[in-house]
């Protein structure tokens, strides 16, 4: 059944696969991020070939994250805009979407030129949240989902703030 409404929805199909490829790239900027971030912090020292190798694929991922979402937000409009006859609603998925956007936007360009690896690690940590609680508090607000969802989502968005406050 699920395979028939593919089919009958190509537009609404890649929206969905951009949108979660540009949110799984953001979790790996941020993975990626936290991770360096927590070994220089328990080593207590900075691991400068570490960070440089780091801020790199950060920067990357963080690009293709803004690249992804950016595609999956105009294709969501496109069919909301064909199916509802309004392309953008101000739902909290949508105005999550546009801050992830932005956030891995600027995290991308901070990291492309060579702002301090502690900054770029640090906003992409802060960025990791941002997906959470777009993807899942975002979510749970806006529908009948258990309340994991809106912890999950808006926890993990104020555990990568403070983890990021804390770099």
């Amino acid at each position: 059944r699920h395979w028939s409404n593919v089919a009958d929805g190509p537009l609404l199909t890649a929206h969905v696969v951009t949108i979660t490829l540009g949110y799984v790239a953001g979790l790996f900027a941020a993975a990626a991020a936290g991770y360096v971030t927590v070994r220089t912090w328990l080593a207590r020292r900075t691991a400068t070939s570490l960070e440089f190798a780091a801020v790199r694929f950060v920067a990357v991922a963080s690009a293709m994250a803004a690249i992804f979402l950016a595609i999956g937000f105009v294709l969501g409009a496109v069919w909301a805009k064909l199916q509802w006859g309004r392309a953008f609603t101000a739902m909290p998925v949508e105005i999550g979407a546009m801050v992830v956007i932005a956030v891995f936007g600027i995290v991308a360009v901070a990291a492309f030129k060579a702002v301090s690896a502690r900054v770029v690690l640090s906003m992409a940590v802060a960025g990791g949240g941002a997906v959470l609680a777009a993807w899942f508090g975002a979510v749970a607000m806006q529908n009948d989902y258990p309340a994991l969802f809106t912890v999950v989502g808006f926890g993990g968005l104020a555990v990568s703030l403070a983890a990021a406050a804390m770099s």
